[in-house]
């Protein structure tokens, strides 16, 4: 199982942006992409992710970017993965004919394993807020 360089900066903008808030800050993708080495195009379709999924918010104008939509302790990895990554942790549990499940799904000896892993990290995730990242 990995996480997608997707996840990986979207949790480095949201651990940015998470520190900002305490400050009252507002953060730009082009001031993270710079810093970060991230390609800005890049960063800004996660952005746009996360704020579809209602965990950031845009500031317009001069001085805009983008802030945490609450506070960090009630942004949950569960939110945060569910925004940015596909709908299971593992491909061979997505359902039916979708792009990368698993063929074998009907006769897998391990699948009610991998199920009972993934409903575990999923709790963690959704028990792991973005202040205690």
């Amino acid at each position: 199982m990995r996480f997608s360089r997707k996840t990986d900066y979207g949790l480095i903008f949201l651990e940015i942006l998470s520190h900002a808030y305490k400050h009252g800050a507002v953060i730009t993708v082009r001031d993270v992409s710079e810093k970060y080495g991230v390609p800005y195009s890049f960063l800004e379709k996660v952005a746009l992710d996360l704020k579809t999924a209602g965990i950031i918010v845009s500031k317009k104008g001069k001085g805009g970017g983008y802030v945490l939509a609450r506070s960090p302790k009630r942004i949950t990895m569960r939110e945060m993965f569910a925004a940015l990554e596909r709908p299971k942790m593992m491909r061979c549990l997505e359902s039916g004919k979708a792009k990368g499940s698993c063929l074998l799904q009907a006769v897998c000896p391990t699948r009610k394993r991998w199920q009972a892993l993934d409903k575990k990290i999923l709790e963690v995730l959704r028990q792991t807020t973005l202040a205690e990242i």
